[in-house]
């Protein structure tokens, strides 16, 4: 099992494409959560109001296998 543990950091300036963003330092409210990535449990994520948000893997995972499956069904002769 793998556990990440990623600190908050800053960054000033983000650059897509070309055209460059202010980003706030300072977050914008006061909580921290905890997130869990998974499989079957796409994310888990608890905050520390005590709400909590669970987004369900499974169907991204059945979809994975279809085309899985499909793609190694195709022989190239």
């Amino acid at each position: 099992m793998v556990y990440i543990h990623i600190l908050s950091y800053e960054v000033e300036r983000k650059i897509i494409r070309g055209n460059s963003f202010r980003i706030p330092l300072k977050p914008i409210g006061d909580r921290e959560a905890d997130i869990n990535v998974g499989i079957n449990n796409l994310l888990a994520v608890c905050v520390e109001d005590e709400s909590a948000l669970l987004v369900n893997g499974r169907p991204l995972k059945s979809i994975s296998f279809y085309w899985r499956n499909k793609i190694s069904s195709i022989r190239l002769c």
